[in-house]
Formats: structure tokens, C-alpha cells, sequence
């Protein structure tokens, strides 16, 4: 026989439902972790190109200063022109990714937080040393 326990009137969970809802709960931080992960590492590739871009558009300035030839000078600011174009459309991207990251750190964040206060305050699970446990 199941233990029972009331939690509203006429709402009763037996311990496999509570297991099962803290269960669920995890999964749903798992997904939220992943997806965290997924936006921080798009996050970092923007940040990457942005820098890349950057030291490209430095190194084409620091080449057109040196170029006497008027139709390799044209050449290069050209190229110049178009990394800036493509700078522009990478801050775009950063800009929104670094939004999309907040957004999924906030709801893992608070995925985290249902699953831990369920899993607390049903008393089916504890924390000890850093690791979760299931009560016998």
C-alpha cells in the first residue's frame, strides 16, 4: 500500500506522483540547462567572429596606410567597407544572442529552483554533499 498524502481538499499524491512530478521537474531543467548551453555557446562563436572581424579591419587599415598604389588602395577600402558592413550585422547578432542567452539563463534558472523546491519541500528527496537522494 502507497503512502497518501493531501495536499488541497480532494487533491490526493501518493509518493510515486510526488517522485514522478520532481521527476518531470528535472527533465525540465535538464532541457533548460541544454538550452542555456546552446545559447552561451552561440553567444561565444558571435563574439569570436566580432573579434576576428575587428583585428581583419585593423590589419586592412594598417595595410591601406602603407599602400602606395592608388588601385590597391581602392581594393582595400573596399574590403574595408565590406567588414564593417559585416561587423555591423555581427554586433546585430551579438546583441540579440546576448538577449536570447539572458533569456534561457533565466529560465533555467528558475527551472532549477521549481524542481529544488518541490523536491525539498515534498521531504522525497534531500541534498547531501552536493548530491541529491531520494528518501526510502
Amino acid at each position: 500500500m502507497s503512502t497518501t498524502t493531501s495536499t488541497a481538499a480532494g487533491n490526493v499524491k501518493t509518493r510515486a506522483d510526488i517522485k514522478r512530478e520532481i521527476y518531470i521537474l528535472g527533465e525540465q531543467y535538464a532541457t533548460a540547462m541544454k538550452a542555456h548551453q546552446k545559447a552561451s555557446d552561440n553567444l561565444r562563436k558571435l563574439q569570436q567572429k566580432k573579434e576576428e572581424n575587428s583585428e581583419n579591419i585593423l590589419s586592412l587599415t594598417a595595410s591601406l596606410d602603407r599602400e602606395r598604389c592608388p588601385e590597391k588602395r581602392v581594393i582595400t577600402n573596399q574590403c574595408i567597407r565590406k567588414n564593417k558592413i559585416t561587423r555591423t550585422k555581427i554586433l546585430k547578432n551579438l546583441e540579440e544572442a546576448l538577449k536570447v542567452e539572458e533569456r534561457r539563463r533565466d529560465a533555467m534558472e528558475e527551472a532549477e529552483a521549481m524542481w529544488k523546491f518541490e523536491a525539498m519541500c515534498s521531504g522525497e528527496a534531500y541534498q547531501e554533499n552536493g548530491q541529491w537522494k531520494w528518501r526510502d
